[in-house]
């Protein structure tokens, strides 16, 4: 089993060495101590100025308001007033985003069988992918135990689903996959700093090809759009980053110029059925 995690992980990424076992494992670490720190820069950021722009924003939604209902319902203004209505709604959300990055939401982790929790968002996905993009499940029985907040693990694949959604633009395929891996001690992948041990691990990919080295830079960072458009608020991949880390995961992003999009989190895992014990 261990040598066939191993030559899996191989083949999917040649990022992982064995060269150099000590200095490896000091540079992932400090990868992941500048990511961390960048991050919760950002975050406090984003969350200083969260309060007041929602202020504002419940001004120009209230006000709007009042408009559309001044209005009779042929009058050519109220397309404007509704646009205006529909932006300071996304601005709302986005102030949402901003204080999820910014703080740790309380969550409530408990030893759980991973497949089922995500078998458990099934049918939400499937709606909100529509007709013309494909789901597909792959689940590996006698998944270990790992320690987490169901409701974060929805919200992530909730984020991931749509953000996949958008770059599909109406037509590919969403896989969802859950595995037991087992990394070695001499064996470090970069840039997720996931050390020696049992992880299980989620997989999300998309058959959206097209990305940038400037979007590879900067996809997990606040205040950064991975798509253009009126909806590209740009948060929800630094939100999927803050609910791993808060769930002592890591998350990594793997792009494949012929097969699209990885994104894959590992939890630490217990071989050892805590389930059970319960």
């Amino acid at each position: 089993m261990r040598q066939e995690t191993r030559q899996a992980l191989d083949q999917d990424h040649g990022d992982i060495t064995t060269t150099d076992p000590a200095a490896t494992e000091e540079k992932a670490a400090q990868a992941q101590l500048h990511q961390s720190e960048r991050m919760e820069a950002l975050g406090r950021l984003a969350g200083g100025i969260a309060h007041d722009f929602n202020n504002l924003l419940v001004v120009i939604i209230n006000y709007a308001t009042f408009l559309l209902e001044s209005f009779p319902e042929d009058d050519p203004r109220r397309g404007d007033v509704e646009e205006i209505r529909r932006a300071g709604e996304r601005g709302a959300r986005l102030v949402k985003q901003l204080v999820s990055v910014s703080r740790r939401e309380v969550a409530a982790p408990r030893w759980v069988d991973l497949n089922p929790v995500v078998l458990g968002a099934e049918e939400f996905l499937r709606r909100m992918l529509g007709d013309n993009l494909r789901l597909t499940f792959r689940q590996q029985p006698g998944l270990w135990s790992t320690r987490v907040d169901p409701r974060q693990i929805e919200h992530i694949l909730f984020i991931l689903a749509l953000n996949a959604r958008d770059a599909m633009a109406g037509d590919g395929r969403l896989i969802i996959e859950t595995t037991n891996v087992t990394i070695e001690k001499e064996q470090i992948w970069e840039p997720a700093g996931v050390l020696a041990g049992d992880y299980v691990s989620l997989m999300v990919t998309d058959t959206a090809l097209a990305t940038t080295d400037q979007v590879r830079a900067h996809i997990f960072e606040p205040i950064w759009r991975t798509k253009a458009g009126p909806d590209a608020i740009g948060l929800g991949l630094a939100t999927v980053y803050g609910l791993v880390e808060q769930a002592n995961g890591r998350v990594s992003v793997h792009f494949d110029p012929e097969r699209g999009t990885t994104f894959r989190i590992y939890f630490r895992a217990s071989r050892n059925n805590p389930l059970a014990e319960r």
